[in-house]
């Protein structure tokens, strides 16, 4: 009777011991972003290009405009990589001679670091519908389709800012090499 007494008292004495063990211990808090940098926020890409081809250049002008609009937050790149739409609109105009281009396709981005600061690059694939009208040959408005890809290294600035420099190569349109160098800037409101 004595030991099954004992016995009892160690069991009442162990098991909320037991049960501590046994119980499932709470998942830490998750972190929530902050509503503010998810919010809608408008804003541009804004950059300038140089022609590869000194024909491009005499006819268009040496160097163009990029503008892009963008919308949300800057997107942080992961160590993974992700997807992204890739749109620009390209504008170079000199002596009357009008060239008018809208790289649109999809960019791969893979973040070099994971802090709130971080450089990334990516690469692109692209066509390129396009503009062109040369009032110095007495050529009118023509739009072709041309493919393109790029190759670009950047910088965020948490997500708000970032800088970008991209290669373009794009094929010939109306035998004109539309490849550049571009160096751009993103702002969002």
């Amino acid at each position: 009777m004595k030991f099954c007494l004992s016995l009892g008292a160690l069991l009442a004495l162990s098991l909320p011991a037991l049960a501590q063990e046994t119980t499932p211990t709470p998942a830490p808090p998750i972190d929530t972003p902050n509503k503010s940098s998810n919010r809608f926020r408008p804003g541009v890409q804004v950059g300038f290009f140089k022609f590869n081809s000194s024909a491009t250049g005499d006819t268009f002008g040496g160097n163009g405009i990029s503008i892009s609009p963008a919308f949300g937050a800057i997107r942080a790149a992961t160590r993974h990589g992700n997807w992204r739409p890739d749109f620009g609109v390209n504008f170079s105009r000199s002596n009357g001679n009008t060239l008018i281009f809208l790289p649109i396709g999809a960019s791969y981005v893979l973040g070099l670091s994971e802090k709130k600061n971080q450089p990334y690059i990516g690469a692109s694939v692209n066509a390129v519908p396009a503009y062109t009208k040369i009032e110095t040959a007495n050529l009118g408005g023509k739009f072709e389709l041309a493919a393109g890809a790029s190759a670009f290294a950047g910088y965020n600035f948490g997500n708000r800012f970032n800088v970008e420099a991209r290669y373009f190569q794009i094929s010939k349109v109306r035998g004109f090499d539309l490849s550049h160098f571009e160096v751009s800037a993103g702002v969002r409101f």
